[in-house]
């Protein structure tokens, strides 16, 4: 019977996650040369190679594989190397009921560190690695090595690898391409401490700055050789990554990040309006020796909700954003002008659609590094979110006013009771708590009310046609004092916490912001038109309309944007006044002197 990939077997990376999408690859063994591999037992009808895993890392279908020799390679959807069969592993993808597979058995490199050496113009020189490993499961002995600079990164006349003789082992550093070539047949043990051995320096006055990638090759004596470093998992899988170390050469000037906003970035998320907005429009890049940057990040360094809170960008022509979701972070990569970056940075959005959002502050870090490999200052700014449950159409029970024509109501938080206001009998009345039941009622001071409120435990009436907002004792009739409405229409009345606010019926809809002693603290125009009523809902204003549907709007705060519309099914050409008591919204219907409760959309 053929080998063949068993369909239960689950591709994973690293990290333990789904590798779907990725691409094994067959090669003849110690070539880059594809094999033939087939669809049917008898190994006569070819298959693609690479084969792609499915969306849950398996490969299915039937896939049948012919000669025993062979070299199996991993990527991933990106074409990043996973691991490859260089190092001689079996396989447990690989079913075979009639032999045993044979793999290459190459030299196997290990534990070589992952922190970058930071390489300062002082410095002496430095071992690339000091914990490299070496093993090669057949062969006694390496035949050569290679420690090589990265072409892109050597600078050629600073950068220099130094090499004390191990053993049999010489070595020569070429200069002109940044190799440092091990020669001469010794043991494994030795060409581990050959490879510790190699060490780099730039004794340049003023290096050029920028990191330097430095790889590792050995060769066994079978000819076998690999650059890879394998990494054991701790579910007994391996993974290989180049074997790379990289030097960053501290030279010339960090990039500057200036001027973001010292204040926090305040965001509203309801369940019609999701968050997505730029954190930052002022951060400025500086750079007084580089014309451009080579990478920067965006990180949410505090406050992160892994699944809820996104980082977006969209990629221009040479910058590409990637977001990490373990940590939080937008990294952008691809060497551009610092006015671009500057642009990148401005247009990562931070996003987030969840119901409700936590409501936590969060701390976003920004940072550049420059074409030299200098490092930036970083900038931070918060950003904090109230997570706003508008009100709903639905209402959770009703009851009847005494009014005859009720026009608008409000909330007294001390006594928890409500008080409404009649538009035809110019009577206050005074609820017991939140019912149909009255405590006391009274004669409006104006003959035509047109709004009611509460601030600090007294009554604020307003009426139209003495145009005056009159200031009671508590909860009682006499009045202290009143002042006059800067409106010839104002509708309804209502308090944020600092002001009076009013509604003004005129061409287009207006609000007005009107100090307790009647001082004229501006208007907003809100295009909203035959306004009725008006309340503030603890960060948000609403605002009330009978202009075709019956509606309540409501505002992000104290704005012209709307952010959620109730359409009130329930009356037909009553909606009038509105009050919070801190929970739940009331809205009063002129038409049957109904006072709703409503629900709130909060799931």
């Amino acid at each position: 019977m053929a080998r063949y990939i068993d369909p239960a077997y689950q591709f994973l990376d690293g990290n333990g996650d789904v590798l779907a999408s990725a691409n094994l690859y067959f090669y003849y063994s110690r070539t880059n040369e594809l094999r033939s591999i087939y669809s049917d037992t008898t190994l006569e009808t070819t298959q693609t190679n690479p084969v792609v895993t499915d969306s849950a890392g398996r490969i299915t279908g039937g896939i049948f594989l012919g000669d025993i020799y062979f070299r199996v390679v991993l990527r991933d959807a990106n074409g990043v190397l996973v691991w490859s069969t260089s190092d001689g592993q079996p396989l447990p993808f690989i079913r075979d009921d009639d032999t045993t597979a044979t793999f290459v058995k190459a030299p196997v490199l290990t534990l070589l560190e992952e922190t970058p050496i930071s390489f300062a113009p002082s410095d002496a020189d430095i071992a690339v690695s000091s914990t490299i490993v070496v093993t090669d499961a057949d062969n006694a002995n390496l035949a050569s090595a290679q420690v090589a600079i990265n072409t892109s990164g050597f600078v050629s006349g600073e950068d220099v690898l130094t090499y004390v003789t191990v053993g049999s082992i010489t070595g020569a550093f070429n200069s002109t391409t940044g190799i440092m070539q091990l020669t001469g047949t010794d043991t494994v043990a030795n060409y581990q401490l050959a490879l510790r051995a190699v060490k780099f320096q730039n004794a340049a006055p003023t290096p050029t700055g920028g990191p330097r990638s430095i790889l590792f090759t050995v060769v066994d004596t079978d000819g076998y050789s690999t650059s890879e470093i394998t990494t054991t998992l701790t579910s007994g899988s391996t993974v290989k990554t180049p074997a790379v170390r990289e030097v960053i050469i501290q030279g010339g000037v960090s990039p500057v990040l200036a001027a973001i906003e010292s204040a926090d970035l305040d965001l509203i998320k309801t369940l019609t309006v999701d968050i997505d907005t730029a954190i930052t429009a002022t951060l400025t890049v500086a750079d007084s020796d580089s014309a451009n940057i080579s990478s920067a990040y965006a990180q949410i360094i505090s406050g992160y909700v892994k699944g809820e809170d996104i980082l977006q960008f969209t990629d221009t022509a040479t910058i590409t954003g990637v977001f990490n979701t373990a940590t939080g972070t937008m990294n952008l990569t691809g060497a551009d002008t610092k006015a671009n970056y500057q642009a990148a940075l401005r247009a990562i959005d931070y996003f987030n659609s969840t119901d409700p959002a936590s409501e936590v502050t969060r701390a976003v870090r920004f940072e550049a590094t420059d074409s030299e490999g200098n490092t930036s200052n970083n900038q931070d700014r918060n950003i904090t979110i109230f997570s706003y449950c508008p009100p709903s159409e639905t209402t959770l029970s009703s009851f009847a006013s005494p009014a005859a024509n009720i026009i608008d109501i409000g909330y007294d938080e001390n006594t928890g009771n409500m008080v409404s206001i009649d538009a035809t009998t110019a009577m206050i009345y005074i609820h017991d708590g939140i019912s149909a039941s009255i405590t006391t009622s009274f004669a409006s001071p104006g003959p035509v009310p047109s709004g009611i409120t509460v601030v600090g435990g007294s009554i604020y009436s307003m009426d139209s046609n003495t145009r005056k907002i009159y200031v009671h004792t508590g909860l009682t009739a006499t009045t202290t004092s009143n002042f006059s409405t800067i409106d010839v229409a104002s509708r309804g009345l209502s308090y944020d916490g600092s002001d009076l606010l009013t509604s003004v019926d005129d061409s287009g809809g207006r609000t007005r912001k009107t100090s307790l002693v009647g001082a004229n603290n501006g208007a907003l125009v809100i295009t909203l038109g035959s306004v009725r009523g008006i309340c503030w809902d603890g960060t948000n204003m609403m605002v009330s309309s009978d202009n075709g549907p019956q509606v309540i709007k409501v505002y992000d705060e104290y704005s012209a944007t709307v952010i959620y519309t109730l359409t009130m099914t329930q009356s037909s050409n009553g909606i009038r006044g509105m009050t919070s008591d801190g929970v739940y919204l009331y809205s009063c219907d002129q038409t049957t002197n109904l006072i709703y409760k409503h629900a709130r959309n909060c799931t």
